[in-house]
């Protein structure tokens, strides 16, 4: 048996250590790249549901403009704007005249009842000049007392 010393030792020993902090780096680098690849996977569904929210958005909005225009393979047909918007205006100005005229309804009361008050406060004003107390002045109670006393 010889007794050389074992040269290749070292070498084994140096190239375990490195296989080991490669074995540990890598590990490192992969979970590190799940976590990314979840992530990922995590922002790809959330823009999937916004295209799923976006094209029910859509769908609701073609339905309601479906008395406006029509789409026929991708292209907007206006064939019904004219007519519907001139019909919203003639409903517009229905509904203005309507309320216009209830306005012009409500004046002669209102200015009646305005010419009434105005006469009443100036009514008033005279009796209280010339010494005497109108009865809408009084409260119902004081008018009660003072015929109370009087029977």
């Amino acid at each position: 048996m010889s007794n050389r010393p074992k040269r290749f030792l070292t070498a084994k020993i140096v190239a375990l250590v490195c296989a080991t902090v490669g074995a540990v780096v890598t590990t490192g680098m992969s979970a590190a790249n799940s976590i990314t690849v979840h992530k990922l996977d995590m922002e790809i569904y959330a823009l999937k549901q916004l295209i799923i929210n976006i094209n029910q958005v859509i769908k609701q909005q073609r339905t309601l403009l479906q008395d406006v225009l029509t789409i026929v393979e991708d292209t907007v047909v206006t064939t019904n704007l004219h007519s519907e918007i001139i019909a919203k205006s003639s409903e517009l100005h229905q509904s203005h005249d309507l309320f216009k005229h209830e306005l012009l309804f409500q004046h002669d009361p209102i200015l009646f009842h305005t010419l009434v008050f105005f006469d009443e406060v100036q009514t008033g004003m005279i009796e209280l000049a010339g010494g005497r107390i109108p009865l809408y002045f009084l409260s119902k109670d004081i008018v009660n007392a003072m015929l109370a006393s009087v029977d």
